[in-house]
């Protein structure tokens, strides 16, 4: 995955400054009222406002700590003085919040305790508490506090004085806090002491004389302790806190809490409680285990607590069925399991302490299996803390254990093929959760270097290994993420915790397995060549192939961390250490296309054993085995890039040794895959391709002619002969297979670019043939001319077709004259290509289409002029199936070839008419067959990118005009905008390329303006932004008009003021202003003015007014170019734009504009209601209502029209009448006009004097 190209972490790191001062400001103002009294309530939005603030700080929390000391005490401050007050004022009558404000206020309490938990989720519970006051004079405050706000759902007491759950974690959380108090709570307790007697907790035994403060505290923290919400950790570090009290263990409370939460778990069937319930218990069990570490204080309740916890594991009971299915169940029983074992070691002589031991030691071991991530993570943990404190022997056995877990659990090399290129492990039979907790575990004892460096040799294996393991599951989702997390972590502690000459004595070949030199990436003979340290140095390698290529991003920065450390931590022993750090820095390889092309290849030019380690995990499955389609495009590059970094190829006569060899190695690799590997193929096709075209200097004609002047041409010809018969099986194989493989863009696209990039490699050994041949037959020696001729062919560019490319006639003519002499290019390359691109022709995929169509393209050049006409021929036919077919977006490749090879075919046709003419033609028929607007789309971008466009644009006039004009829409919306948008690409692409000279190109472009203008003003804004684009080139340069109108935002009032004044400011140098350009503005403007958005329609309406209110003339431009555009819209039943147009006129009528202009008011009454004649368009008559209201004080025969619509048979039409005449003549009211009659309608008749 893809981080944000800038991090979070640096933003927060450059703002927090600034954030911290809002912070400080906006919580002095929260907190109290300008006499400096607490408030009650607080508006809800600003405590959310402060909670944003606080949450920037979640990744970096380090950040907060220098101003908690200032910020947490002044939350807990007012927090108590509210306390205070609302105490004080119990027996007073209360601030009533009024009900309709609940929702908008909320107590002050409650604000601060939601702050205060913030600062506990980013920083901790136990940094926090430390901030809180610890006077021991507000432990009475709390409790009351906290008594009185817990009421349950049918108290009677209002809602508002009920507490959250931030209320109360936060005050039991201070509490336990409160009871470090280092004098005995019967001192301060105000209450009197509780006999055994009044217990009101079920099974509870009290002892006697227990203060009253305690039994308080005890019950509070009972009661919370099985909550479902974050208070009940808080309830258990205060129940832990208050039992292991000395004062209160020598009443026996520690032994009546332990011996009660123990019997809870003895219930019969019939009293089983939900999981939360034990969860608690547990937790509680737990912490008075950790708490009474290094001391007897559990001693007596080991034994039960184990037997509880086995139970947990193994018991198939009701009860343990339901808590062991709960994962944070699990994690508390690994807690207890821990625990006993620690504090048993301490009586390692007691026979039951020994079994004891054996137990939790298995058991831990049965949970490293466990499904969920936060089991394995504390159980790896608790494992390593018991084998840390185990005799040499005990551990020894620990860690073979795990090693052994390991190797059962799919060993990685079993069944493995050798592969010199490729290290591969067989983790098919590994489970990757076991193997995630295995793996993990090592890693704990690593960082407790609780393993000797002897017997560092089969974990540093299983390390690498883990470091590189992938699976995937049913679905195909990667489920070896964790696993390589966890190896990270192991080599991170591994540099840290273990000296360089603890390193250096690991055995590198032993007979154990695995062997360690056979786990490496680089074989053990390169790591010897470059270092000394074999270890430290092979490590490293690893961390450079995981922290540039891992697909995950926590994984490549957690292997940088690693290399960072193990660079720091053993000076001198690693590569070029300090410059591969800073390549290979934490930031840089965030994002996943930045580490694989801007961080993998400097750090593979830092040494060859970096390149070489490089390669291989490019090869492998974070390379061209990627499921991500665009990241095998990517690792493919990489590849090419880092295997030519080394060669100087441009100085050698002949192609490397080692790139041939690396190619022999992609194809062995290709031709082994099986079938149903299509991704894997597609990534290895890339990788031939990338590394064949790095071959393009040493067969250019510098080259040749050096080869040619040592005589030297017989080894090139050898040696290119040699690799292009690599590719023959390739192309074969995939004739063969190509409705066998499946995905078939992603075979198309790769071996349509394997026959791209050996078109250098075909010239060049058409031209060796050539020279080589002649000398051979003894023919006459060439002529220097012919020579050069030949030669030409080898530095001829690729072809694209683009806009303004020039033909390549000389390859044409070159090809042609070695078909001529009887040297064709290589048969068995070309046939094959050729069958090939024309199946994959019919691809579907844009990448595939591209690489198809660049292919073809150029192998058109290598064919003979006959063949090429074929080849047109069977595309044109192709192109016909298509379109008989039926479907919709068919034939994409075809229709992009044709365009492309357009330019190349005007000489090769037998047909009198031209092979061009019937391209032009299946075009044309193409686009006129259905209104396909993906096919309309695809011929419009491939015109854009064509330089038919510039050679033969008035064969394509129609098809812009036609593309311009597209408003189809369907059950989509607008889907004529994406044609649109397409054909405004093609005209500014013409726009552009256009010469000063051509006054033709000039003229044709003219013809597009009117529309282009329209498309500038409407109301969709990706379509102003490309016609803004096209309109740019219809500007004039003097006075820098040009720049100023392309930087014009289309939702501003400058720019819609721009396009009314276009006659005025902006023009065509030498080309006259058309006065229906403006009509054809309006059409598109009236929409902006008023189906656009809120911006877009109080920008065009404010440019409109103010143009016409410049000149007096304006006034009457626009009006009578509305009156043209509804007259056309009418008569065309042009029904889209109909309403808007009526909309701007009733606008401009209550703007006044209307009627200072001279235009014809009975000729807009007449055109008015025609507009609406016999219509049901709802939005259409409200529009001319409007319009009929604004024409009251200027036309006669309104009121009665206006009038007549009164009975109207759609209601919302009667109401929005009978509103205007009121509004504009004062009449109507106290009628019911949904319900009106004739009788109703006589009298306002008559009222009005309307006959």
């Amino acid at each position: 995955m893809d981080a944000p190209d800038e991090d979070k972490d640096v933003v927060l790191q450059r703002s927090s400054e600034e954030i911290i001062a809002t912070l400080k400001t906006s919580v002095n103002s929260f907190l109290r009222k300008s006499e400096k009294k607490v408030r009650r309530h607080v508006r809800v939005r600003e405590t959310q406002g402060i909670l944003n603030l606080l949450e920037h700080f979640q990744e970096l929390p380090q950040l907060l700590d220098p101003h908690l000391q200032s910020l947490v005490p002044l939350l807990a401050d007012a927090f108590l003085e509210h306390l205070v007050r609302e105490q004080s004022s119990e027996s007073k009558p209360t601030e009533k919040v009024p009900n309709d404000s609940d929702h908008l206020l909320q107590p002050l309490s409650q604000a601060i305790c939601q702050l205060l938990y913030t600062f506990c989720k980013i920083r901790g519970g136990k940094v926090i508490v430390r901030f809180l006051s610890t006077e021991t004079r507000f432990l009475e405050l709390l409790l009351s506090a906290i008594e009185a706000g817990n009421v349950e759902a049918d108290d009677d007491i209002p809602k508002g004085h009920t507490w959250r759950w931030e209320e109360r974690y936060i005050t039991l959380l201070w509490l336990s806090q409160l009871l470090l108090a280092p004098f005995d709570l019967s001192t301060i307790s105000s209450t009197v002491p509780v006999n055994g007697t009044s217990s009101t907790i079920p099974g509870l035994e009290w002892p006697e004389n227990v203060p009253g403060v305690s039994v308080r505290v005890i019950s509070l923290a009972i009661k919370h302790l099985s909550s479902a919400g974050k208070e009940s950790d808080a309830a258990k570090v205060l129940l832990v806190r208050v039992a292991m009290r000395r004062d209160m263990q020598q009443l026996g409370i520690l032994n009546c809490l332990a011996r009660w939460a123990i019997s809870m778990f003895r219930a019969p069937e019939m009293e089983v409680r939900p999981a939360q319930h034990y969860i608690g218990l547990l937790s509680f069990l737990a912490g008075l285990l950790v708490s009474s570490v290094g001391t007897s204080d559990m001693h007596q309740h080991l034994e039960g607590i184990f037997v509880l916890a086995q139970a947990i594991v193994d018991s198939e009971t009701p009860l343990f069925k339901i808590i062991n299915d709960s994962a944070v169940a699990r994690k508390n029983a690994i807690k207890m399991i821990r625990t006993i074992g620690i504090l048993d070691l301490r009586n390692i002589a007691n026979y039951a302490s020994q079994a004891r031991i054996e137990g939790t030691i298995g058991h831990l071991l049965g949970f490293l299996a466990d499904r969920s991530t936060p089991v394995r993570l504390a159980d790896s943990k608790a494992l390593s803390m018991v084998t840390l404190k185990l005799d040499e022997d005990m551990a020894s056995e620990v860690v073979d254990a795990v090693i052994n877990d390991l190797t059962a659990n799919g060993n990685p090399w079993h069944g493995v093929i050798p592969n010199d290129d490729l290290k591969v492990f067989n983790l098919s039979s590994a489970d990757e959760m076991h193997w995630h907790g295995l793996i993990l575990t090592l890693s704990h004892l690593l960082y407790r270097h609780a393993i000797p460096a002897t017997k560092l040799g089969p974990i540093l294996s299983y390390l690498i290994v883990g470091l590189s393991f992938e699976k995937r599951n049913t679905s195909g989702v990667s489920v070896g993420t964790s696993v390589r997390d966890a190896a990270c972590f192991g080599i991170w502690a591994l540099a840290r915790r273990y000296t360089t000459a603890e390193l250096r004595s690991v055995a590198l070949d032993t007979s154990e397995t695995p062997s360690l030199s056979a786990t490496f990436t680089v074989p053990l003979e390169t790591l010897k060549e470059h270092s000394q340290d074999l270890v430290v140095q092979g490590l490293a390698v690893e961390l450079v192939i995981s922290a540039c290529l891992d697909p995950a991003g926590n994984i490549r920065r957690g292997s940088s961390a690693a290399l960072q450390e193990l660079v720091g931590r053993h000076p001198d022993t690693i590569i070029e250490g300090i410059t591969l750090v800073q390549v290979i820095d934490y930031h840089a390889i965030a994002r996943r296309s930045r580490a694989l092309q801007e961080v993998a290849p400097p750090a593979a030019r830092l040494s060859r054993i970096y390149s070489d380690a490089l390669v291989a995990g490019l090869a492998g499955w974070r390379g061209v085995g990627d499921s991500d389609a665009s990241m095998r495009r990517m690792s493919a590059n990489a590849f090419s890039e880092i295997s030519w970094a080394d060669q100087n190829s441009s100085c050698s006569l002949l192609p490397n040794v080692e790139i041939t060899d690396s190619l022999m190695r992609l194809f062995n690799r290709y031709n082994d895959l099986p079938v149903r590997e299509a991704s894997e193929r597609h990534g290895l096709l890339l990788c031939i391709a990338g590394i064949t075209e790095g071959l393009r200097p040493i067969l250019g004609i510098s080259n040749i002619k050096r080869n040619l002047e040592q005589n030297s041409l017989r080894p090139l010809q050898k040696v290119l002969c040699s690799v292009i018969s690599m590719y023959i099986p390739v192309l074969i194989d995939a004739e063969l297979n190509l409705d066998k493989k499946g995905a078939a863009d992603l075979s198309g696209e790769g071996i349509s670019r394997v026959l791209l990039s050996m078109i250098p490699l075909l010239r060049a050994e058409l031209v060796l043939r050539g020279f080589l041949d002649s000398s051979i037959s003894q023919s006459p020696r060439r002529s220097e001319k012919e020579q050069a001729s030949m030669l030409c062919q080898l530095d001829i560019p690729l072809w694209h077709g683009g806009a303004g490319s020039i033909v390549p006639t000389e390859a044409l003519t070159s090809c042609q004259n070695s078909y001529d002499s009887g040297f064709p290019p290589m048969k068995a390359v070309t046939e094959s290509a050729r069958r090939l691109l024309l199946q994959f022709a019919k691809l579907k995929e844009k990448e595939s289409i591209q690489s198809v169509t660049e292919a073809l393209s150029n192998y058109i050049l290598l064919f003979e002029k006959t063949e090429r006409a074929t080849v047109v021929m069977e595309l044109i036919e192709a192109v016909i199936a298509d379109g008989n077919s039926g479907r919709t977006g068919q034939g994409k490749a075809s229709l992009k070839s044709l365009f492309v090879i357009l330019p190349l075919v005007a000489d090769s046709s037998l047909n009198p008419k031209g092979l061009q003419e019937k391209i032009f033609s299946t075009l044309h028929w193409r686009w006129t067959l259905v209104n396909d607007i993906e096919t309309r789309v695809t011929i419009l971008e491939c015109l854009a990118h064509s330089s038919a466009l510039l050679t033969h644009t008035t064969k394509f006039t129609s098809m812009i005009r036609e593309g311009l004009d597209d408003y189809t829409t369907d059950n989509r919306g607008d889907v004529g905008s994406h044609v649109r948008i397409a054909a405004l690409r093609v005209v500014e692409v013409f726009g552009r390329n256009l010469e000063p000279s051509d006054k033709r190109g000039y003229a044709m472009f003219h013809t597009f303006v009117g529309r282009i203008l329209r498309l500038a003003s409407e109301k969709l804004d990706k379509v102003r932004i490309e016609a803004q684009k096209a309109l740019t080139w219809a500007t004039s340069n003097e006075p820098n008009h040009r720049g100023a109108f392309v930087n014009l935002s289309s939702n501003s009032h400058e720019y819609y003021a721009a396009l009314l004044a276009f006659p005025d400011y902006y023009y065509l140098d030498g080309l006259i202003y058309q006065v229906q350009w403006l009509t054809q503005v309006l059409e598109g403007y009236v929409l902006s003015a008023d189906t656009g958005s809120q911006d877009v329609v109080r920008a065009s309406r404010d440019a409109l007014v103010e143009y016409c209110d410049a000149k007096d003339i304006h006034a009457t431009l626009i009006s009578c170019a509305l009156l043209d555009l509804l007259t056309t819209s009418i008569n065309d039943k042009n029904e889209r734009i109909i309403p808007s147009v009526l909309e701007v006129i009733a606008f401009l009528l209550d703007m006044g504009i209307v009627q200072r202009s001279k235009v014809s008011f009975p000729e807009l009454f007449k055109l008015v209601q025609r507009s609406h004649f016999q219509t049901r368009n709802v939005k259409k008559l409200e529009a001319a209502v409007k319009v009929y209201g604004g024409m009251i004080p200027i036309h006669n025969g309104v009121l009665k029209k206006l009038t007549s619509m009164l009975l109207h048979p759609f209601p919302r039409v009667r109401n929005l009448v009978a509103e205007e005449l009121w509004v504009q003549m004062g009449v109507g009211k106290g009628v019911n006009w949904t319900k009106a009659t004739q009788t109703d309608m006589a009298v306002l008749r008559k009222e009005l004097g309307v006959v």
